[in-house]
């Protein structure tokens, strides 16, 4: 065993050391709300602790041999994480609830952007069928978050919910199921991406063993995951050229994650030379997009929309977007400040937009760094920063590596002591100082790597 085997074995072990740890310090019970200062300290210090060893476990990984034993090790090593996290229930967060209610409207044939949980508990005498739904749910119906909107999740994300329920109504394992399918699905993806790229078949450790994906894919359960199969799909798809299924991908990924349609510019740009190749892909895209928009048309998008509200006024866990919001206060153009930040941070990544499509990407590799330039910027100008949409441009940084997205990895878990500092009513300190400390760093890197003209480097078998 050489030197960077024996590294990579013991930070592989580190690694199965803190998610067991972990699993400890996760609450008991069955639903597992953390709040506290100690619970909450040690669970973000074992989480940053997991996110340090995978960064160097990321050094080692492209220092050895990419053989058919190693890569069954790296993907085995990947397996026990994620199993050992299922075992703790979930810890903060909670919208896996309204993914399962979702789920079950959905199964049954009721579109679920017609009524808030609020108007069907208040509703009484209703549809049948939401009574029933509502009793044999339980506590899962009581516990889901803003009860008072509809549900904020496209249709595409709703066949997933749905698929959930089928294999077993009202399970969070079932859940937990069916995002582990996908988990696996995105694995098999990447390997195929990185052998038509011919590149060390070991960067797959960049998606297999990161952390945070793993917290918060098999423990908070976010749904953000059933979006990379697409995501990788466009990629591979772009690697042959066939740029008119890649918009298809695009359309049908934007109806599970609203951001994916920042990168049609990118996925077209190659066209650009003959306009006529636009018109296919522009109208399949449109056309796709105004299907799944139907139901959510039907639903109504009043005062009380999921859509409506989060993208009018939802800010949480921001750094840029906080100065864009403190600018706008202060120009006098009589908007609302939410309403003009918004437009200042999607100015701002048009302008990146523009600026990395002026030429077509050449290369595979450089479509994936374009691609990751232009989420990692939509995630930091975003006035949402949660840790599990960092899983957005998780996979690129397999074929395009770069520090400062890397880090983030470590520094994201921070992000959970704005519950602890919530139940001691100070959670000014962490809106305003402790976000800081979790983004500073990335952005210095950014420069930094801007300055310098990239980030890792694949060279054969070594990344440096």
């Amino acid at each position: 065993m050489s030197p960077r085997e024996r590294a990579l074995a013991l930070q592989a072990g580190l690694l199965i050391i803190l998610h067991l740890w972990l699993l400890y310090a996760y609450p008991g019970g069955a639903y597992g709300q953390v709040a506290t200062w100690t619970s909450t300290a040690i669970i973000v210090t074992l989480l940053m602790l997991s996110g340090l060893v995978y960064l160097f476990a990321v050094r080692s990984c492209m220092k050895i041999n990419s053989t058919r034993p190693a890569m069954i090790w790296i993907f085995t090593v990947g397996v026990v994480l994620r199993v050992i996290t299922c075992f703790a229930p979930p810890a903060h967060e909670d919208d896996f609830y309204r993914y399962l209610w979702d789920g079950g409207l959905a199964a049954h044939g009721i579109n679920p952007y017609t009524l808030a949980p609020g108007d069907v508990r208040d509703s009484g005498d209703g549809d049948p069928r939401l009574n029933t739904l509502r009793e044999t749910a339980g506590p899962i119906f009581e516990r889901i978050n803003h009860p008072h909107l509809k549900t904020v999740y496209p249709p595409m994300a709703q066949v997933g919910f749905a698929v959930a329920h089928w294999i077993k109504p009202w399970s969070l394992n079932a859940w937990r199921c069916v995002l582990a399918i996908t988990d696996v699905a995105v694995f098999a993806l990447l390997c195929l991406l990185l052998q038509r790229l011919t590149l060390p078949l070991g960067l797959i450790l960049i998606y297999w063993w990161n952390p945070v994906l793993i917290k918060e894919t098999y423990n908070t359960c976010h749904m953000d995951i059933l979006m990379l199969p697409f995501l990788v799909g466009i990629v591979l798809l772009y690697h042959y050229r066939r740029y008119v299924w890649a918009s298809l991908l695009v359309a049908l990924a934007t109806g599970m994650k609203l951001w994916p349609i920042v990168l049609f510019p990118l996925v077209l740009r190659p066209l650009l030379s003959s306009p006529r190749k636009l018109v296919l892909p522009a109208i399949l895209c449109v056309t796709i997009l105004g299907i799944l928009a139907i139901p959510v048309y039907v639903g109504g998008l009043g005062s009380n929309s999921g859509f409506v509200r989060y993208m009018a006024t939802w800010e949480m866990n921001d750094g840029l977007y906080m100065l864009l919001r403190w600018t706008a206060e202060r120009i006098p153009l009589g908007l609302e400040s939410h309403s003009l930040a918004r437009i200042l941070a999607g100015a701002l990544l048009g302008i990146v937009i523009v600026f990395l499509v002026r030429r077509p990407a050449d290369s595979c590799e450089a479509f994936c760094d374009k691609a990751l330039t232009i989420l990692v910027v939509l995630f930091l100008v975003s006035p949402t920063q949660f840790p599990w949409y960092s899983l957005w441009f998780l996979p690129l940084l397999v074929v395009a590596p770069r520090p400062s997205a890397l880090l983030l990895s470590v520094l994201l878990p921070l992000y959970y002591l704005r519950f602890a500092f919530s139940e001691a009513d100070k959670v000014a300190y962490f809106d305003h100082g402790v976000v800081w400390i979790e983004f500073v760093p990335v952005y210095i890197l950014m420069i930094r790597e801007f300055v310098s003209g990239g980030g890792l480097k694949v060279q054969g078998n070594a990344l440096r």
